[in-house]
């Protein structure tokens, strides 16, 4: 669901105001017009933030696992920009000391050209400056595309090629 519509944004304020959030009554009831911080400007800015910390601990939990795997799909955003969707899979040891296996999208990466060599430098220079260890990467999932899963020079090929332990696995 699309935060980025006011009305769906305020919809959610209503829905915390509904529930009992009595400070943010107050707020939205007293304050100013121009300081409800409601504008469109503010969502966004709310939206990228709640990024940031969500992709923060994603991040933190995927350091802290013994091994992950990537998983990738081109595509074209409604605007027609070619971009990658990028995901980890990995083991999470719970806080009860249990496991679960955990998939997590990591974001949208513009490609500039979609042929293996970009696609492939794109995945890994992403996690590379997402602080993760491509040593402990050992799958990679993708669709069966010649590009992305070519045994001979797709994606699949070519990470395999730096990083032996990445097997391939098709989506």
């Amino acid at each position: 669901m699309p935060l980025r519509g006011k009305t769906i944004f305020n919809s959610l304020l209503k829905f915390r105001v509904d529930a009992g959030d009595t400070i943010l009554n107050d707020h939205l009831q007293n304050s100013a017009a121009n300081t409800t911080y409601t504008s469109h400007r503010i969502q966004n800015e709310l939206i990228n933030i709640c990024n940031e910390v969500l992709l923060e601990h994603i991040i933190k939990d995927v350091k802290e696992s013994q091994f992950f795997s990537v998983t990738a799909d081109e595509s074209c955003d409604i605007s027609g920009i070619e971009q990658l969707s990028l995901g980890v899979r990995f083991v999470h040891k719970m806080s009860t000391g249990k496991f679960c296996v955990r998939e997590e999208f990591l974001g949208f990466v513009p490609l500039q050209r979609l042929d293996a060599e970009t696609i492939s430098e794109q995945i890994l220079s992403t996690l590379i400056k997402f602080g993760l260890d491509l040593s402990k990467m050992v799958g990679q999932a993708y669709d069966g595309c010649s590009t992305m899963a070519g045994k001979i020079s797709g994606v699949r090929k070519r990470i395999e090629d730096k990083y032996p332990n990445a097997n391939f696995f098709s989506l």
